[in-house]
């Protein structure tokens, strides 16, 4: 059992995923498309350990729930293991719900989860184009939408709420008119300093993105 995506061969599968019902459809998903799935349904303490279970499986690739708290699988969050697979070019699939407190976390990471899925959508065909996404990037073959590009950001608000502290910034060779909200931490420690309303960095965004779910900031710079 197995896929090939060019020369990349695609065979064992992670599933992670905190509810039985859905990783039982993913299993016979995965299943359908000749690939072979290998579902965790233990509970691990960090990323660190699911990630080393993900390689002494000896998998290839990996789709990922982002919310994994709730069923007591990991402290975690699927966002955090498909990005850390992508640094180790193993290609992933993030699958989320995309209400706002989700995608504000998400784009933390966006840089390094290409595909994102609705549970609505998690069919293989989608699947397996999420690994040819990563495949591609892996070779820095970027489609259009992901390509990263060095463009200003302006802060024009900073917002409190509860722990978190975000900022609405304008990304004006994107979209002139409309704020785009992320965390501020996603701002280095070290320009944290500058973080203030007016405020103007530079950093690698994906301009090319069609919707501001797909946008991710990367490789933040400031300029006085």
């Amino acid at each position: 059992m197995a896929v090939y995506i060019g020369d990349i061969r695609i065979d064992r599968v992670a599933i992670i995923d905190d509810m039985p019902d859905s990783r039982d459809t993913l299993n016979y998903e995965l299943q359908d498309g000749n690939l072979n799935p290998f579902p965790l349904d233990g509970q691990y303490d960090n990323v660190e350990q699911i990630l080393k279970v993900i390689e002494e499986g000896k998998c290839d690739s990996a789709v990922s729930d982002h919310q994994l708290i709730q069923g007591n699988l990991a402290p975690c969050y699927g966002a955090d293991i498909i990005s850390q697979l992508y640094h180790k070019c193993i290609p992933g699939v993030l699958i989320t719900r995309w209400n706002e407190p989700e995608y504000l976390y998400i784009r933390e990471h966006r840089r390094y989860i290409p595909k994102i899925l609705t549970q609505d959508d998690a069919y293989i065909d989608n699947i397996i184009t999420g690994f040819e996404l990563c495949i591609s990037e892996f070779k820095q073959q970027y489609k259009p939408s992901r390509k990263p590009w060095k463009t200003l950001i302006i802060i024009e608000r900073i917002v409190a709420e509860g722990k978190h502290k975000m900022i609405d910034a304008l990304i004006p060779a994107w979209d002139p008119k409309h704020y785009l909200r992320f965390l501020a931490r996603s701002i280095p420690d070290d320009l944290q300093e500058y973080v203030k309303e007016g405020s103007m960095f530079f950093a690698k965004v994906n301009l090319g993105a069609e919707v501001a779910t797909e946008l991710y900031l990367v490789e933040f710079e400031y300029r006085k």
